[in-house]
């Protein structure tokens, strides 16, 4: 099975993941160089012009921690492979706090780095961020408005192009990222409660030190309250510092109170 354009044939490998609207496999070009090539079977719209999106972004915008575009045709893209997606570490629960901060870090700077550009990106989750051990890329740049339910922030998805709504939504997203490596499930879904209550009754458990955990909190706020991605960076566990005695009793009040 292959795929090609006028250019390179591709032979397709192992099946890497399927969603709703592509299949992702491992490949191989002429010359036996590998790469990933994402197919796209679903042709109806708007699905066809979310990978031209997709094609014409990762043309223009190269980022280290963006997935590098390597070919493409009609329906289909090659891009490096750059590792695994989080999800899988995140259920193997073999991500420790110091393993996340650079994870999380690099992921921050390439959304701040999105949104100078003038670009947006409104499908945040585990399984769009690759990971190959040492380096994150963000992949599935075509994405439509809405994103993905487990994600939803408590204000809904934004069903316009706002760049703002959708600063607010990659940092929910990233709480639930944070909940999602630490705890090895997600924190909402069939749960009831609001969530702050939801998160409450696993962090008295919590191993894990205040300044994530707060961090997570912070993200998982309501919207007037959420802190925002440019203070995302600054925040103590990001620059791994420990919270002052003030920051650390007005955590405790957020976990508890």
């Amino acid at each position: 099975m292959s795929v090609s354009n006028k250019h390179h044939t591709y032979t397709l490998g192992v099946l890497v993941s399927s969603g709703g609207t592509a299949h992702v496999y491992r490949a191989k070009d002429e010359q036996g160089k590998e790469c990933v090539i994402k197919i796209l079977h679903r042709l109806d719209a708007p699905y066809p012009d979310c990978l031209r999106r997709e094609i014409d972004i990762l043309t223009q915008f190269k980022h280290p921690h963006v997935v590098t575009l390597v070919d493409h045709g009609e329906d289909w893209i090659a891009m490096d492979d750059a590792g695994d997606d989080l999800l899988t570490y995140a259920m193997e629960g073999i991500l420790t706090e110091d393993l996340l901060r650079p994870i999380l870090c690099q992921l921050v700077s390439v959304l701040v780095d999105v949104y100078h550009h003038g670009l947006y990106y409104c499908d945040l989750k585990l399984e769009n961020v690759l990971y190959d051990g040492a380096m994150v890329r963000l992949c599935d740049w075509g994405g439509i408005l809405g994103g993905t339910d487990l994600y939803e922030p408590p204000e809904g998805f934004t069903q316009t192009v706002d760049t703002d709504a959708f600063q607010r939504e990659n940092v929910w997203s990233l709480g639930i990222m944070i909940y999602a490596i630490l705890f090895q499930r997600y924190p909402f879904g069939a749960s009831s409660g609001t969530p702050k209550q939801i998160c409450r009754r696993k962090l008295r458990q919590s191993p894990y030190s205040d300044e994530i955990l707060d961090l997570m909190l912070s993200c998982l706020a309501w919207q007037s309250q959420r802190i925002p991605l440019l203070s995302v960076m600054a925040h103590p566990w990001m620059m791994n510092q420990h919270m002052t005695d003030v920051q650390r009793q007005e955590a405790r009040v957020r976990f508890y109170d």
